[in-house]
């Protein structure tokens, strides 16, 4: 068990990374009793040290970004995203991308999302647990493009076949996504159910799209969302 006490002492004596472990004690209410205030000003003073400690500039912007019991700030976990993808951190990457999939704090811009989210992708290990919800991301844009191809009142060969390749895209990365989530769950990830209702609604719409662009194709196959059970 992580000793919390020698965690204060070294994040009071400006240990950035005891302060950071310290703040997703506090943040996640895992050891201690869960409290984001604490945490934020845990995270805040390891920037204090380290103003390019990427795990606190993560879970900073976290505190700002998600309705906690501290009101949302975009522009500050804007900042906090835009610092640690700089540094080319994942995390960073990942959240910047849903910042500008979602329009929040910028003008919305879904071929910076896909850029941003590739480049996540790009550098997460195979067992990172962002990367069901990277390939989530990045298969929804891919499924709206391809559904915009076969919406196009100037549907030709050309469109249909960039509706192809896009679905057959998000189709391949689906099926990472769906391989990492079960081997996040198997390994005890408490996060990795979280994924799951994602991952089967975009799975049913693939093969809508591919049923419609291959008529072959099975279309008909749904997967049960466990939001309903």
């Amino acid at each position: 068990m992580e000793n919390t006490d020698r965690l204060e002492q070294l994040s009071r004596a400006g240990d950035a990374d005891a302060a950071c472990r310290l703040g997703r004690i506090y943040y996640e209410g895992a050891l201690l009793p869960q409290d984001y205030d604490r945490a934020r000003s845990l995270f805040e003073c390891a920037l204090e040290s380290d103003p390019d400690h990427t795990e606190a500039l993560d879970y900073l912007g976290y505190c700002h970004y998600y309705v906690r019991n501290i009101p949302v700030d975009d522009e500050q976990a804007l900042a906090c995203f835009q610092k640690s993808a700089g540094i080319g951190d994942r995390i960073g990457l990942y959240k910047l991308g849903d910042m500008y999939r979602d329009g929040r704090a910028v003008e919305e811009d879904r071929i910076q999302a896909m850029r941003l989210y590739t480049l996540a992708l790009d550098c997460s290990e195979d067992d990172a647990p962002e990367l069901p919800g990277i390939c989530l991301r990045i298969s929804e844009l891919l499924l709206d493009r391809a559904q915009d191809y076969l919406d196009s009142d100037m549907a030709d060969v050309r469109q249909l076949t960039l509706a192809l390749d896009a679905a057959l895209n998000a189709s391949e990365i689906l099926g990472r996504s769906e391989t990492l989530c079960w081997r996040l769950l198997s390994s005890g990830d408490p996060y990795a159910h979280l994924s799951l209702p994602g991952l089967f609604r975009q799975l049913t719409r693939s093969r809508q799209i591919l049923g419609k662009l291959c008529p072959a194709a099975n279309s008909d196959v749904t997967y049960p969302d466990p939001s309903d059970s």
